[in-house]
């Protein structure tokens, strides 16, 4: 299973590696609400859930800036095939390497990224308040992902982002989340 998903891991090391340099970086942060999609989604009966994002982002060209991200998401799930079930959570982990191009380099900024990267998929009971993972339903599987959103500058180092985002992991038919974010953006220099 690793080999399948070794080019991946490369490309998301990569991408961070040759960023790790540039003058014009960015620190993305956001919270999110996620909802679930997909064939793989319908028989685990579940809801929506919260996120949070971490991100990091380099300038390659004027309109364009490369990077990694790293995701998190918990949602809470009723029921496996009819069948009701409590204190049993779905929780994702995505990994991703992102391009981001924006139609603006300053100023109120509306972009399009597109990802790719690795998802890891777990099921986990909540037992005399310590969550444990069910065993043999862990997945870690490609993604792809993409993200509307604009930047909007706040200060000289700081911008709000607000995005909607739909990343689909290639678990048997298929498992997506499609998101509302709304974070910060900080600058290094």
């Amino acid at each position: 299973m690793f080999l399948r998903n070794l080019p991946i891991v490369l490309l998301v090391l990569c991408a961070s590696h040759n960023l790790a340099s540039a003058s014009d970086s960015k620190l993305p942060l956001s919270l999110s609400y996620n909802s679930p999609t997909g064939p793989e989604s319908r028989p685990l009966d579940l809801s929506g859930g919260l996120g949070f994002s971490l991100g990091y982002t380099g300038e390659v060209t004027r309109w364009l800036r490369m990077g990694a991200a790293a995701t998190w998401t918990s949602m809470s799930v009723h029921g496996v095939d009819n069948i009701a079930v409590d204190n049993v959570a779905l929780t994702v982990y995505q990994l991703v390497a992102t391009a981001r191009f924006r139609a603006f380099r300053h100023g109120w900024s509306p972009y399009v990224d597109t990802e790719a990267g690795m998802s890891f998929v777990s099921l986990s009971a909540r037992q005399d308040g310590v969550s444990r993972a069910i065993d043999g339903l862990d997945e870690v599987r490609a993604l792809v992902g993409t993200r509307l959103g604009i930047e909007v500058p706040i200060s000289e180092r700081v911008s709000l982002d607000v995005a909607g985002r739909f990343s689909w992991t290639f678990i048997d038919e298929g498992f997506g989340i499609a998101a509302l974010h709304a974070g910060i953006v900080y600058e290094l220099r």
